[in-house]
């Protein structure tokens, strides 16, 4: 699936609501003998995962996650409505190329605790109750 624009036809598999909100956040890729980090902005969440903008496409770094050969970022973020940073492992589920130097990378949490699940959930429901008040 990775290095590879995807269209799905069939039912939607997200198992949580996804928010369409820009968060700025920061990975290191994984898998690498040098560490590599970057940062990026998350353009949408959700208690599963988020989706990630890379703005230089050019970089070894996103070359490395287009092509696949990179399958696992640790990630730092803020929520709007929190204080401290959430911290996570991230599995890359499919990446897309943009003709603006950018990559569109989604991203499913692994090994995210309940506390930090919990928090991103309870942002994502608040905020659509917000947006449709």
């Amino acid at each position: 699936m990775t290095g590879r624009s995807q269209t799905w036809g069939g039912a939607e598999r997200r198992q949580y609501p996804r928010l369409i909100k820009e968060i700025r956040a920061r990975y290191m890729l994984t898998g690498q003998i040098k560490t590599a980090q970057g940062t990026a902005t998350a353009v949408d969440v959700s208690a599963g995962g988020l989706q990630l903008c890379i703005t230089d496409a050019s970089s070894s770094n996103a070359r490395g996650i287009l092509k696949g050969s990179i399958r696992e970022m640790e990630l730092w973020f803020r929520l709007p409505s929190e204080s401290e940073l959430i911290n996570t492992m991230g599995e890359v589920r499919w990446t897309k190329a943009d003709g603006d130097d950018k990559i569109y990378v989604g991203i499913k949490f692994i090994g995210m605790g309940d506390e930090d699940m919990g928090k991103i959930l309870r942002y994502v429901v608040s905020r659509f109750i917000e947006d449709n008040l």
